[in-house]
């Protein structure tokens, strides 16, 4: 027989640069972190099939990671990525879909989460910046700035 000493418990993984090109082209890197771990009654099947914690590492949450980001990432196009709401809905999806990936190999993932996203600098720059003032012209043929006017509503 051979016994091998297996720690039980949950491990943090930081993968940086998890790269894939967006719906419309452009590449975009992540960094994640994946917190995952074996359940002490899983830990003879996941031995047996992958041989040891690295190999878990190695063959089921790196290439799960990638192929997520890949599927995933490739439906959205670069500029939702910068956006508060598109950003949540695949941070959720990539959490949901690596979990129900690992538990099918008895692997328990806590969390995947989307530390940072690198967005190409000259598609992310006009997104961010705030808008600038718009101009128009005034009666004598000037440029001056819009502005926002309240109007209180007419008396009846």
């Amino acid at each position: 027989y051979k016994v091998e000493e297996v720690e039980v418990g949950y491990s943090e993984l930081s993968l940086d640069d998890v790269s894939f090109p967006s719906k419309d082209g452009f590449q975009i890197k992540l960094d994640i972190t994946v917190v995952f771990g074996l359940e002490p009654e899983n830990v003879p099947f996941a031995m047996l099939r992958f041989g040891n914690v690295a190999a878990i590492v190695d063959k089921v949450i790196k290439p799960n990671v990638e192929s997520i980001c890949r599927t995933e990432g490739s439906a959205y196009q670069a500029k939702d990525f910068i956006e508060g709401t598109t950003r949540e809905t695949f941070q959720r999806t990539f959490t949901e879909s690596l979990m129900l990936r690992a538990k099918e190999r008895k692997i328990t993932v806590i969390t995947g989460l989307v530390r940072a996203i690198d967005v190409p600098e000259n598609l992310r720059e006009p997104i961010q910046q705030p808008e600038a003032p718009r101009l128009c012209e005034d009666d004598d043929g000037r440029g001056v700035q819009d502005q926002l006017v309240s109007h209180a509503p007419l008396p009846r």
